[in-house]
């Protein structure tokens, strides 16, 4: 498949060139009435009158009772960020493992693993292009981490590395942490494209999470079902020994914990026809997000015993995004039931940038554009735009930015602070900002076999 080995040589060899900097103008102001000797001002008639003792003493019960000016208050946030470099140039470093070792020009036989990361590394390409027609210039760097963290730390020592003002990457759970302490100790932003782990984020505002964690996906699904379903019944699924599950949820008395006993591969012992009411919304929520092929079985067998409930007891079920490929198990179980999947992303088919992307992937590599190089597209854009707007401490300024042209993800991100932090602390407290989260969620489910965005 050699698309691989092409895509890869596109990004490492393309070319920068330097970008405009943006001239700041000055407002407009606007003056007083020349003063005339022997005149003043009338502010209640709006005229200049002649001087009399009348008009021109000063009328000291009318000031005292003018309001004192504001006392002058601590610090705010904008004054205590850290300053941000300018510059006509940045340098991003993408960290993947594309293990360039197995990539071979004309070679077949590529692991599905290194295809998604080529795919990203494609849509990056991309993304980097756009960024060049609209007047801001990236020197894009790529290192293949290839599953080593001795290849990790060789990275690290890379004299070209060191000069980087962006970090996307890496994958594996080890390297991110390592990372994540690298781009603190040096005040680098880094972006994990697809790692949510929190615990990487301590006291790290330089730690910007591209995808919300797992405690952010939990919150949401009981914000919407209390926006979308005031009075439903709520089920919280889960195995029995997966009790931990209960604390992403909050207040147990907003939901009732349906603990399943049974071991059979298809439950058959389980019966959530045998709890549900009619005449009100029945809520499930299934919280498993583990890509394991247990936790994936369970999902889908519980996905189909709910699905024969009849209809007159009004029933949905949540899951979250790593269970979004069962729909390809069962098409129509997803096409007929109401499963509601939490994603972080979701094409936008009329986009004019998608149908490039899918224009391009056709005719260069006669494949299709996947998420992951639609990820990429995004991540990279907005990242971009961040860079040119305000420099390298662009992350400071996140929670004020929207995407306004995603081909798949929106962005909205929030900075995170401990929970014991006081919202007007948050205000002026910059260190303690724990890492920044992206906190969109699309609600999405399979009609006509297409996602498509769960209507308000």
């Amino acid at each position: 498949m050699t698309f691989l080995v092409w895509g890869l040589l596109l990004v490492i060899m393309s070319n920068c060139s330097f970008t405009k900097k943006a001239t700041a103008h000055k407002p407009e102001t606007t003056g007083t009435p020349a003063h005339t000797p022997g005149r003043v001002y009338n502010p209640k008639s709006g005229q200049w009158e002649p001087a009399n003792p009348s008009n021109s003493k000063v009328d000291t019960a009318i000031l005292a009772e003018l309001p004192l000016p504001a006392p002058v208050t601590d610090e705010t946030f904008e004054d205590l960020r850290p300053e941000s470099k300018l510059k006509d140039r940045y340098q991003v470093s993408l960290l993947l493992p594309l293990q360039s070792q197995d990539v071979s020009a004309g070679s077949e036989k590529i692991s599905p693993v290194t295809e998604k990361f080529v795919q990203y590394l494609v849509g990056f390409e991309q993304g980097i292009k756009k960024l060049e027609r609209e007047g801001i210039y990236l020197d894009a760097k790529v290192f293949d981490t290839e599953n080593s963290q001795t290849e990790m730390d060789q990275i690290l020592e890379d004299p070209d590395f060191k000069q980087t003002d962006l970090i996307l990457g890496p994958y594996r759970r080890n390297m991110v942490e390592s990372m994540a302490n690298y781009a603190k100790d040096h005040e680098l932003p880094m972006i994990t494209p697809w790692t949510s782990f929190s615990q990487y984020g301590v006291d790290n505002p330089y730690y910007i999470l591209s995808k919300p964690g797992y405690q952010t996906h939990c919150q949401f699904i009981m914000d919407d079902i209390a926006t979308r379903y005031p009075n439903a019944q709520i089920f919280l699924v889960y195995r029995e020994g997966e009790e931990y599950f209960k604390n992403f949820f909050g207040d147990e008395s907003k939901y009732i914990s349906f603990v399943v006993h049974d071991e059979t591969m298809d439950l058959q012992n389980t019966f959530p026809d045998s709890v549900v009411t009619a005449g009100i919304p029945n809520v499930f929520i299934i919280p498993h997000f583990r890509f394991a092929e247990s936790e994936r079985r369970f999902v889908y067998a519980m996905l189909r015993k709910i699905g024969i409930i009849p209809p007159d007891y009004q029933v949905t079920t949540y899951i979250l995004p790593q269970m979004k490929s069962l729909a390809e198990t069962d098409y129509d179980l997803f096409n007929t039931s109401n499963i509601y999947i939490l994603e972080t992303g979701l094409v936008r088919n009329t986009s004019t940038d998608y149908q490039a992307l899918k224009r391009y992937f056709q005719s260069e590599y006669n494949t299709f554009v996947s998420e992951d190089a639609l990820e990429a597209y995004d991540q990279i854009v907005f990242a971009g735009r961040m860079l040119k707007k305000y420099g390298n401490q662009f992350q400071f300024y996140l929670d004020t930015e929207t995407y306004s042209d995603p081909v798949y993800m929106q962005f909205a991100f929030k900075p995170v602070y401990p929970v014991s932090q006081s919202k007007s602390a948050e205000q002026a407290a910059v260190e303690k900002i724990q890492y920044y989260e992206n906190q969109h969620f699309e609600l999405i489910q399979l009609k006509d076999f297409r996602f498509v965005r769960v209507p308000d």
